[in-house]
Formats: structure tokens, C-alpha cells, sequence
């Protein structure tokens, strides 16, 4: 049985790896066209858009991986169908539910590589394809270095340590200098929000520079007129499905304490939780093609059903955080939902009778 076992995860992992580089190839295609769109802005070169595109190719891998999941589950199963495999196995004593945990065990195997490509290799992999992109189009005007990130406004220098979604700052400085090219005041915020058409930064602490003396002032809140290219703030920010799970934590508890909302944020952070739950769903929905109502139909309805199915599942995942905002859905269920419903779905068509 174990030799049974090993046969059926070689074919399933073949097949998944085999349907991933496809979609990943055009993938890559769209990545490139995308890319080429700024070329020869700033500094931005041809070559260096063709680095950026495998950059992306991890961020692309886990969130494509649930739909190549599906599809190479149903190529799989579906040639040891056609060769009558599944029948000889099925005569040497294999049940369907140990078929269906031989698949799930060679999934196992995947998600374990894909998890660690997805949430340790692709945040940073795409941040900095993000931040070499963004410095070589602001022509000067952007510096990344270890601490954080400076931006020139005019005769002005912007520090930021963090930014999150372009629009939100944390820890900024700012250096602002006289006519004569003299530091005159020192502004130092915990954080800002681009809102109502400008910036406004919370907890200020300013600082001016007099030739006898230094007058300190705080404020709450109060609003900074500054330049910056908001495309530039591109630089260290990504989005939520591309943060790391612990920094999206973060993220979440910063708004919960700043009664900012959150809503959006928890449904990213618990649907990254359950993605290789839903991986297995996909595979699972494979199953009824080949033992179901469906095993009579043709290979080519199987694959166009199946990219159906993934594709829909895919649309739902990232549509249903905005759809349960609107509606006020409970995020826990909002990000469930989709994985359960298509469990439920996987269920019903392999024990419905034909």
C-alpha cells in the first residue's frame, strides 16, 4: 500500500508543479508587460524591469498555488482514471478515502514549501523589487537605507521609518532649512494619515532652531504641507496580502489602539491563516471528477470546470473582505466562509449519486 501511496503523491505533486509553472509563466508575461510601463522613467531601465519579474514570482506562486492545487489534482487523478489505475488500485484493496489521503498527504508536502516560499521569501522578495523601482523612478529624490526612508521636498528632508499602504507614516522627522540653507525647525511625529486631501501627523513634537535659543512646542494633531510624490511612498509599503503575518499583526493591533478600524486587515490576516486549508479544499474538490457524478465527463470539461471552480474561488477570496465591510459581516466569518462553502460543495457532489 505504501508503494501505492508514493505512486499516487509523485503523480498529484507532478502534476500541481507542473500546472503552478504554467500559471506562472503567464503570470510572469503580465508581471514584464506591466513593468515595461515605466521603463524609461527616471532612471528606470529595461534590464532592471526584467530582474524585478522573478522577484515576484513567489508572491505570485502562494497566491496561485490553490488554483494550480485544484487543476493538477484533476490532471492527476484524472490519468490514472483514463489508464484504469484507479480500478487496479481500487482491486488491490484501496478505498477512496485512502486514495483521497494518499492526495492530501503529497499536499502536505507542498503547502509546507509553498507556506515557507509565501510567508518568508515573497514580502521580502517584493519589497525589494518595490523599493529599487521606486528609488530608480524618483530620480534622486528617494533614499532607502537600513533605518528607514528620507524624501527631499523642495529644499526639506523627510525621514520616515515605516510606511504602510502609501498612506500611512510612522516615526517622521523632518528637516526644514532657511533661505540661507540653515536648519530652522526640527518636526518629529509618532505617525501620519494621508486623509481629506492632506497629511495630518499625530503627537508632533517641533523644534525651532534660534541662533540663542531652541522653543519646543507639541501638538496633537497638525498638518504638514509637504510635496511628496504620494507614488513615491511606494517605497516600504506593501500590501496586506504581502505583508508578513507577524508584521499584518502589528498593523492590526496599531489601528485597534488608534481606533482607526481594522476590518479589512483582520479579514487579510485570517484568511492568509486559513489559505493552506483552502489549498486542501482545492484539492478535495478535485475528487469528485474522478469518483463523483462527474467521472463520465471528458478531460477537457474536467480542466475547464475545474479552472471555473478555482477561478471563482479565487474572485470570491479577494472580493468577500470589501463585500463584508459594506454588509458588516463578522470578519471570522467573512474569511471563512468562502473555504467552508466550497468544502461543503466538494462534499455534496462526491457523495451525491449520479
Amino acid at each position: 500500500m505504501n508503494i501505492l501511496n508514493k505512486y499516487i503523491g509523485k503523480t498529484i505533486i507532478g502534476s500541481v508543479l507542473t500546472v503552478l509553472l504554467i500559471l506562472l509563466g503567464i503570470e510572469s508575461f503580465l508581471e514584464l508587460a506591466s513593468e515595461l510601463k515605466d521603463v524609461g522613467k527616471g532612471s528606470f531601465h529595461f534590464w532592471q524591469a526584467l530582474m524585478n519579474v522573478p522577484l515576484m514570482l513567489p508572491t505570485d506562486m502562494y497566491e496561485l498555488f490553490p488554483m494550480a492545487a485544484l487543476i493538477g489534482s484533476l490532471l492527476g487523478l484524472g490519468k490514472l482514471a483514463n489508464q484504469s489505475e484507479l480500478i487496479v488500485m481500487s482491486a488491490a484493496g484501496m478505498s477512496r478515502f485512502q486514495i483521497i489521503c494518499a492526495m492530501l498527504q503529497a499536499a502536505a508536502l507542498l503547502l509546507v514549501v509553498v507556506s515557507f516560499v509565501g510567508e518568508g521569501i515573497a514580502p521580502k522578495a517584493q519589497q525589494y523589487a518595490k523599493d529599487s523601482k521606486t528609488i530608480a523612478i524618483s530620480a534622486g529624490k528617494t533614499l532607502k537605507t537600513a533605518s528607514g526612508v528620507w524624501f527631499r521636498d523642495g529644499s526639506n528632508f523627510i525621514f520616515v521609518r515605516d510606511i504602510l499602504l502609501g498612506n500611512h507614516l510612522y516615526d517622521v522627522t523632518r528637516y526644514k532649512f532657511d533661505a540661507q540653507k540653515k536648519l530652522s525647525v526640527i518636526s518629529h511625529a509618532d505617525h501620519g494619515i494621508y486623509e481629506k486631501g492632506g497629511w495630518y501627523f499625530h503627537q508632533v513634537i517641533q523644534s525651532e532652531i534660534m541662533p540663542d535659543q531652541i522653543k519646543s512646542h507639541s501638538f496633537e494633531v497638525q498638518k504638514w504641507d509637504i510635496n511628496v510624490d504620494k507614488r513615491l511612498l511606494g517605497i516600504s509599503n506593501i500590501r496586506t496580502d504581502q505583508m508578513s503575518l507577524p508584521k499584518l499583526y502589528s498593523y492590526i493591533r496599531y489601528r485597534q489602539q488608534n481606533d482607526l478600524g481594522a476590518g479589512l486587515y483582520e479579514f487579510a490576516f485570517w484568511k492568509r491563516l486559513i489559505q493552506p486549508f483552502a489549498t486542501i479544499v482545492m484539492i478535495f474538490l478535485a475528487v469528485p471528477f474522478i469518483f463523483g457524478p462527474l467521472r463520465s465527463v471528458s478531460m477537457g470539461l474536467r480542466i475547464v470546470t475545474g479552472v471555473i471552480i478555482g477561478f471563482s474561488f479565487y474572485i470570491l477570496n479577494q472580493f468577500f473582505g470589501p463585500i463584508s465591510q459594506v454588509y458588516q459581516i463578522p470578519v471570522l466569518i467573512a474569511a471563512f466562509l468562502p473555504t467552508v462553502t466550497f468544502a461543503m460543495l466538494g462534499g455534496f457532489l462526491l457523495f451525491l449519486k449520479a
